[in-house]
């Protein structure tokens, strides 16, 4: 009763006092900006910051994306432009952005797989090409290093028809031929193309190493398949259709293996 009765006998004092105080806490509330971004508010020294900072670091990606190792930069171009195109068409809305991180070759998946495992020992995904070094990898891999994560572990035999498939092989032959075609220095004295003479049964990158050695074309060393990649994806993120399209059933398998990604 005491306290009410004091309340009633200075409620003109009190409401003054209310009225004040609430003078800062509206300032504060319209200069509060919302971050969502957690890691401000650990400290530096925390396990979850430090492996945080060393990816930044290493890779220019933080731990709130989600990584997959590919053998090599030609690998990361394409599957890059495929998950943008997949994006664009509303087929996959991923909840992390899918970072895709070139490992040198099917020697650097264990090293570059451990950097990443970080503290928490949380091993990356893996997209392995289906040739021999590959599949040999991939066994190393599952027997040993992925021995408890081996669902981590993606061929890509396992999305497409092409014995000994690459990622290149991923993609329609005869408009991925097209493509080739322009990408491919033309001999004066030759009158056949590449699209010309490809087929679906075996690996287009053998089919172009193949094609360059009997016309006496000079691929420029082994960055040639970079430089193609990243033709091949400004005419995906192009939209035409030259590439790939829905109608395609190559992109139901691609759609397939970007599902079996999240």
């Amino acid at each position: 009763m005491c306290f009410s009765k004091a309340v009633v006998k200075y409620r003109i004092p009190i409401l003054i006092l209310t009225v004040l105080l609430m003078i800062p806490a509206v300032i504060g509330i319209a200069n509060t900006r919302i971050n969502y971004d957690m890691l401000n508010y650990l400290p530096e020294d925390m396990d979850t910051i430090i492996g945080q900072n060393e990816l930044m670091e290493d890779f220019g990606k933080g731990a709130f994306s989600f990584i997959i190792l590919v053998e090599g930069e030609s690998d990361q171009l394409y599957l890059s432009a495929l998950k943008n195109l997949l994006i664009s068409k509303g087929k996959i809305s991923p909840l992390k952005e899918i970072v895709f991180i070139p490992t040198g070759g099917v020697k650097g998946i264990k090293a570059t797989s451990a950097i990443l495992s970080g503290v928490n020992e949380v091993k990356p995904p893996v997209l392995i090409d289906g040739d021999k070094p590959g599949v040999k990898m991939f066994n190393e891999l599952k027997a040993d290093f992925y021995a408890a994560d081996t669902d981590k572990l993606i061929m890509v035999t396992d999305f497409s028809t092409v014995p000994e498939a690459e990622v290149e092989d991923l993609l329609p032959k005869a408009k991925l031929a097209k493509v080739i075609a322009r990408f491919l220095p033309r001999p004066e004295d030759t009158d056949e193309e590449f699209d010309d003479v490809v087929v679906d049964n075996k690996p287009i990158c053998n089919q172009i190493e193949e094609f360059a050695k009997a016309q006496g074309i000079d691929l420029g060393g082994k960055g040639w398949k970079v430089r193609l990649a990243a033709m091949v994806k400004r005419e995906i993120l192009k939209g035409t259709d030259k590439v790939i399209c829905e109608s395609d059933p190559e992109f139901a398998k691609i759609l397939e293996l970007f599902t079996r990604f999240s």
